[in-house]
């Protein structure tokens, strides 16, 4: 009679334990996309972004369509994807697993992916094979905000023997702001460091830059006297701050180019 007194009051006690849980699950707003909607709505919408970017300014009605026309493919309104990007920026956990999902489609669709680069640098497929490589071994598109959770990229890269004397290394990312940011404490920092080997003497050529604006941001360093490349680092950070600032990455890009196709010039940011 015991075992069952006490087997009873431990279903009754799991059971407790799962309404309370339950009870404690995210509520989500009636004005506010679904995980699964969302998904869908930011796979295409990068995409379509991306496109959009491509065209120049007396083009801009046009890039406004490529938007217009993802939210209606999706059966959503801008508000609707204003209100959601709002909403899920607050609850970061949720737009990770999001974005988790869209970099695997993407991963999956990887080759025309370096290929949409490749074109986008007048390479062809050098910069899937040959004296250009595609260094990015991360995902493509990013989340972020100033929720410690999701407030940083960063990569690290130890050199082999493929990287020569006078490689180029040039970091790309284009990245969408909902909006100009003015205050420079409060933006966003991409960050790169090269580090050269030259006999015993070790040299570290740093480059930075604040994110203001949307538009592809590109760091980049090429030299010829300090030795080999050993190691190259970056990040981009967001730093805490009391308003929600957020920031959606994309077309992600590291190239390595041999010197016989890189570029003079030792550092380049680029917006469009």
């Amino acid at each position: 009679m015991r075992k069952i007194r006490r087997a009873a009051k431990t279903i009754i006690a799991a059971s407790i334990l799962a309404s309370t849980l339950w009870s404690c699950e995210i509520k989500r707003p009636e004005n506010v996309l679904s995980p699964n909607k969302m998904e869908k709505l930011l796979y295409d919408y990068h995409l379509a972004s991306t496109m959009a970017n491509e065209l120049n300014y007396n083009q801009y009605i046009q890039k406004e369509v490529y938007v217009r026309s993802v939210l209606k493919k999706n059966n959503t309104t801008k508000e609707e994807f204003d209100n959601s990007l709002v909403w899920y920026a607050n609850h970061p956990e949720l737009m990770y697993k999001i974005y988790t999902n869209i970099n695997q489609q993407y991963k999956e669709k990887g080759v025309l992916m370096h290929k949409f680069l490749a074109m986008q640098e007048n390479l062809g497929d050098r910069a899937i094979e040959g004296d250009s490589v595609e260094l990015w071994y991360k995902n493509q598109v990013y989340f972020l905000s100033n929720n410690p959770l999701v407030n940083k990229i960063d990569f690290n890269l130890t050199a082999d023997t493929t990287y020569h004397i006078g490689d180029t290394i040039r970091w790309t990312v284009r990245t969408e702001l909902d909006s100009l940011i003015t205050d420079s404490m409060n933006m966003p920092i991409m960050a790169m460091q090269v580090a050269y080997k030259k006999d015993d003497r070790d040299s570290i050529i740093s480059r930075h830059l604040l994110i203001s604006n949307s538009g592809y941001k590109t760091l980049e360093s090429a030299e010829d006297s300090l030795g080999n490349v050993s190691s190259v680092r970056g990040f981009i950070y967001i730093p805490k701050h009391d308003s929600i600032n957020t920031i959606r990455t994309s077309m992600i890009s590291l190239m390595r180019f041999h010197r016989t196709d890189s570029i003079s010039t030792d550092s380049v940011t680029t917006d469009k």
